[in-house]
């Protein structure tokens, strides 16, 4: 099973997101992979800044939650919620097209639907008990397939017709 770490940086009633190269128009809070050796809490703070500029303080673990439609025996994500310390966005990076801060009440359409079940677990200050499973109907994952595809479409016209390196 897959680990990553997902972070819900607050600022107020305003969440910090990415928009995402890899899928081109899909907006998502900061998180991905934990490096050998290193700690949950360290690779959320390190993905935070990699993909947005942002160096923040973890405030705390929110839950667990499993994927099990993502191959090869799912997907375990830990969130956390942060705040920022320091740190400028970027304009953009190697995972990352723009860094935005939306309102809770008008984040993008095009944001992941989990990220948003993440968001208000972290508002809820819902407890960190258990892990929660999040098992996406066919259509979304078709969905996320298809955004996938034209992220991988739109970077390579932007690379002049050569594929990500």
């Amino acid at each position: 099973m897959k680990t990553t770490v997902t972070v819900v940086v607050l600022d107020g009633d305003q969440v910090l997101l990415h928009r995402r190269r890899d899928y081109g128009i899909i907006w998502a809070l900061p998180g991905g992979g934990i490096d050998p050796e290193e700690s949950m809490e360290n690779a959320a703070a390190r993905e935070v800044l990699e993909e947005t500029g942002y160096e923040v303080a973890i405030d705390r673990f929110t839950g667990q939650y499993h994927l099990p439609q993502v191959p090869v025996g799912g997907q375990m994500i830990h969130v956390y919620a942060a705040h920022v310390t320091g740190g400028e966005p970027i304009e953009s990076g190697p995972e990352t097209l723009a860094v935005g801060w939306y309102p809770l009440d008008k984040l993008p359409f095009t944001l992941y639907k989990d990220a948003r079940r993440f968001i208000a677990d972290v508002v809820d200050d819902r407890p960190a008990d258990g892990v929660r499973t999040i098992d996406l109907p066919l259509p979304e994952r078709l969905l996320g397939h298809i955004a996938l595809a034209y992220g991988a479409l739109f970077e390579r016209v932007r690379n002049g017709g050569q594929p990500k390196s």
